[in-house]
């Protein structure tokens, strides 16, 4: 439901101009930093809630605000704030708190945003109703890391779910209804001044020929079914016995199937290792972590083991639920090689990361790990995650040529110079980097020359600034959707398949496919 606005940047809830009907008057809170900033927003109930996700009161898109972040409930009058165990806490005035009273003026911190508390009718007397009861305001305590359980989160192979909030556009839902529960109805007394009911000898009370007539004809079919079965021929009785067997065994298989997926979601797995691309009963990826619409529960971490050779050894998976940039490391064989990505409520496109060969053990077992830091630190965070591996691909390495990676080299560098004067440059870039390490990659560590570290890191840094930049502009190209300005969405995704001029690089082909969608 949309806030109407109050005057210049406010939002207030239908109603509150009023008061509600059980003598709430009401707060006002102003955001100072963050989404929607120097907007005042009034309400009229006893709590809202404030968070991430657009199942709060007041949605904040935020990465730094946790999906349920705090709530502010009218306790008597009194104004008191909580933190509903969210990842970066709640501080007010500087203190962090899990719950405090607050007053008109105090400043409330939540990750980057900042709020004002403006107060109420009943603010003036909320440290009265609160601490004149013989003891002091509750007190500040550091709130523990890990968000609440719980998080709503998408699958990859799930339906798109419905539209999201717009970024930095806060979010006001209408107050729930609550009904008052039905009071059980009361037995009906029995007449004192009426005559008992004539029993015939031998009857028990409460029973009656007429429940009894009702069983008879039920008895009679049965047994009728039974006598009819029995006088078919005996081919014909073997025959409707193997079909039923065969239906019996096919639901025995269904429900051993059902109960080792249901063993999956609910033991946990992380001392485990899998292979990598495994599919569920669906003919999916696999999924692994904690949450909604994961396969297998791993609360800590997931490990994945392969085959190596000597080649190109390149991963690829997607990742979802994940809240901050050091919620989850990448390792190859115990070594940290990265972090992923930030994805909130949604799975990622397929991501691939190049393997460093230094950490590769040549025609042998090695693993990748995938550690959620906040559940390994504290199993009872239960932080929702997820990671699906889809491959570890391996392509063969061109012989070293170190004239050939001087070459590329040159050429990239060229590409990198100019990458803001034509869309492809710096995917150009990227490539030739690319091509001038593996020209060198088969060399004798002590035989590589500068060339080759430059090539690396180069390569790296392009493709991360790609990534920013493919997620940047579709997310405009989304933002263009939803105004219905179709023509600026449609010169998006084509300058994004001219920035990706790869045909087959999963971004080209996403930007083509949302183009087809909307049509030329």
């Amino acid at each position: 439901m949309r806030s109407r606005r109050v005057g210049s940047g406010s939002g207030r809830i239908p109603g509150s101009e009023s008061g509600s009907e059980d003598g709430t008057v009401g707060f006002s809170i102003r955001i100072l930093e963050g989404p929607e900033k120097n907007r005042l927003f009034t309400f009229d109930r006893i709590e809202v809630t404030i968070g991430r996700t657009v199942d709060n009161d007041v949605v904040l898109p935020d990465p730094s605000i946790s999906r349920q972040h705090m709530s502010i409930r009218d306790k008597g009058g009194a104004y008191i704030v909580k933190d509903l165990g969210s990842s970066n806490g709640t501080k007010v005035n500087g203190k962090a708190i899990t719950e405090e009273v607050l007053k008109a003026g105090d400043v409330i911190a939540a990750g980057n945003v900042r709020i004002r508390f403006e107060g109420g009718s009943g603010a003036a007397r909320s440290e009265k109703a609160v601490r004149g009861k013989g003891g002091p305001a509750p007190s500040a305590r550091a709130s523990g890391g890990g968000a609440a359980p719980g998080k709503a989160r998408s699958d990859p192979r799930a339906p798109a779910p419905a539209p999201a909030a717009q970024p930095g556009r806060p979010i006001i839902r209408a107050q729930r209804m609550r009904t008052r529960k039905a009071e059980p109805e009361k037995a009906a007394q029995p007449d004192p001044g009426a005559a008992e009911p004539t029993v015939a000898p031998g009857t028990q009370r409460g029973s009656s020929a007429r429940k009894k007539g009702k069983g008879a004809p039920r008895v009679t079919a049965i047994t009728r079914l039974v006598e009819k079965f029995r006088a078919l021929p005996k081919r014909s009785r073997m025959l409707i016995m193997a079909g039923a067997g065969l239906v019996v065994l096919f639901l025995l298989v269904a429900a051993v199937r059902g109960g080792k997926q249901v063993i999956r979601q609910m033991t946990d797995h992380s001392n485990e290792e899998f292979a990598p691309g495994e599919l569920n009963s669906s003919n999916n990826y696999m999924t692994f972590g904690n949450g909604p619409g994961v396969d297998t529960l791993c609360m800590t971490k997931v490990v994945f083991r392969f085959k190596y050779g000597n080649g190109r050894s390149t991963l690829v998976y997607q990742a979802g639920m994940i809240d901050n940039l050091q919620e989850v490391t990448l390792q190859l064989n115990g070594m940290e090689i990265g972090h992923l990505p930030v994805t909130l409520d949604k799975w990622t496109d397929p991501i691939f990361v190049t393997l460093p060969r230094k950490h590769l053990l040549e025609n042998d077992i090695n693993r990748v790990t995938f550690v959620n830091t906040v559940n390994f630190g504290n199993p009872k965070a239960k932080e929702t995650w997820g990671v699906a591996v889809l491959a570890i691909q391996e392509e063969p390495l061109p012989q070293a040529d170190p004239a050939k990676a001087k070459e590329a080299f040159e050429l990239a560098q060229t590409m990198d110079k100019n990458r803001d004067v034509a869309l492809p440059n710096a995917y150009r870039a990227m490539e030739n980097y690319r091509r001038a390490r593996d020209f060198l990659e088969l060399l004798p560590e002590n035989q590589r020359s500068d060339t080759y570290q430059e090539s690396t890191d180069r390569a790296e840094q392009l493709d991360a600034e790609l990534n920013r930049r493919f997620a940047d502009l579709m997310f405009t190209a989304e933002k263009e959707l939803n105004y219905n300005r179709y023509a600026k969405a449609r010169n998006i995704y084509r300058d994004l398949m001219m920035i990706f001029p790869n045909p087959e690089d999963p971004r080209h082909l996403r930007a083509k496919g949302k183009l087809e969608e909307i049509g030329e």
